[in-house]
């Protein structure tokens, strides 16, 4: 949730310019030095960030290790997240949530039940920014950390900025659990394509 100030400079500049920014709740708050950074909010298309609310706690994991999210506490009434137009996902974060006020003309993509804004896009110079205001890594992940059905719902609402700007894998599996990654020798050209399974089983 920290970046500094310097860094946030660049950011700006880049979005302007072109690029795609993504964060997640608490994403860019402050900077080094614990203020907060509203310069970034033209960027993320809001105008207060007002509360952080958490009803679960995350042990830190490892590269090669998951470990589930313990509940602390009961989500806030209005806390789930609704269907929109564009998006399908519907659930009650299980971690918590950032909530923020939306600058005007930013796209709010999915309100949660009060009406708050989960997910904004926000257009800035020639680029774009999308600011998820719940934990969507840990949302991603959370099913397979419990050892449950993955939620594929989900895998829509934290892709979507990316699908949106062009991007996409250049190797693909049709688990959504599967992570392929291609690897290339830059002296021989020979290639392997190296295959990472997260699913439990």
């Amino acid at each position: 949730d920290h970046i500094r100030r310097d860094v946030a400079v660049k950011l700006k500049e880049w979005v302007n310019e072109g690029g795609t920014l993504f964060t997640m709740g608490r994403g860019m708050k402050a900077d080094e030095s614990d203020s907060a950074l509203e310069n970034l909010h033209p960027v993320l298309g809001i105008v207060k960030r007002i509360e952080t609310q958490t009803w679960a706690s995350v042990p830190r994991y490892g590269a090669t290790s998951l470990r589930a999210i313990r509940p602390k506490g009961h989500p806030p009434e209005g806390a789930e997240i609704q269907p929109s137009h564009r998006l399908k996902c519907e659930f009650v974060p299980a971690v918590g949530r950032e909530v923020v006020d939306a600058a005007e003309g930013a796209e709010i993509v999915l309100k949660y039940k009060d009406g708050r804004p989960a997910l904004i896009k926000n257009r800035y110079g020639k680029g774009a920014a999308w600011f998820a205001t719940f934990y969507a890594g840990l949302e991603y992940a959370n099913e397979t950390m419990q050892r449950k059905p993955f939620d594929g719902t989900k895998r829509a609402c934290v892709s979507i900025p990316i699908l949106s700007a062009g991007a996409r894998p250049v190797v693909d599996a049709d688990e959504p659990l599967v992570e392929g990654a291609l690897l290339k020798n830059r002296k021989s050209g020979k290639q392997a394509v190296v295959l990472i399974n997260w699913k439990f089983k």
